[in-house]
This record gives structure tokens, C-alpha cells and sequence, in this order.
């Protein structure tokens, strides 16, 4: 469930529900080349590595639809360029995908990160 203050993107992507599935289950891809492990499977774990200096983020998939819905929980993070260091810590992101008529319509959750937190403006 999203709450009004947790950070809400909405987007078009020209690709089916299960192509988006698919991509968005490769972070390496899309967001940090230094990813390991298995982000697109309910139970499996990954982390990406950023900039492995400046710090990680360590996932565990808690939900896995295919062509639906995937939920990321951040079980462990470290940003170093945040005052609160572990402020993404037991949050969850959350991505919902549904077929539209140009290829489907990706809603992205970060729940557990509102307003008060640092990277929430940016």
C-alpha cells in the first residue's frame, strides 16, 4: 500500500507486461552495472554495489508476479553520501505493471521513504 508522502513515479514503457518484467528484473541493466544475484525471483536476494567505495544496497524479492508486480525489501544499505547512512534500510520498492494500450504502465513505489527523508527531494 502507498502512502501520499512515500516517492511515486509513473511511467509509459513501449514493451508488454512481461518484457517489462523482464527488465526490470535486470537492475544491472537499467540502474548500477554492479549488481549481484537474482532480482526477479520471490526469495532470492541481490545487492547493487555503488561505486563500491561509496556503498550498496542489499535487496531480498518479498513478492514476484511475472508480467505484474515485483517488490524489492531493502534488507541492509549503506549510502555514504546521506547524513543517515542507512536511510533506505526496511523500506520497500515496488514496481506495478499493467498492460496499456502503447505497451504497459510501470508504477514505481519507494514505500517507507517520505518527506523527512534526505533523498527525498532529490
Amino acid at each position: 500500500m502507498q502512502t501520499i508522502t512515500d516517492i511515486h513515479f509513473e511511467f509509459e514503457v513501449p514493451v508488454g507486461a512481461e518484457r517489462a518484467y523482464e527488465a526490470i528484473g535486470r537492475p544491472q541493466d537499467w540502474w548500477m552495472r554492479d549488481t549481484e544475484g537474482n532480482a526477479s525471483t520471490s526469495g532470492a536476494s541481490f545487492t547493487v554495489h555503488l561505486n563500491r567505495a561509496q556503498g550498496f544496497v542489499r535487496f531480498k524479492v518479498t513478492e514476484a508476479q511475472p508480467g505484474r508486480r515485483i517488490v524489492w525489501h531493502v534488507e541492509d544499505c549503506y549510502l555514504q553520501w546521506f547524513e543517515d547512512k542507512h536511510e533506505w534500510t526496511g523500506t520497500d520498492v515496488m514496481f506495478e505493471i499493467v498492460p496499456s494500450s502503447s505497451g504497459s504502465t510501470i508504477n514505481f513505489v519507494h514505500r517507507g521513504v517520505g518527506p523527512e527523508a534526505e533523498c527525498y527531494s532529490m
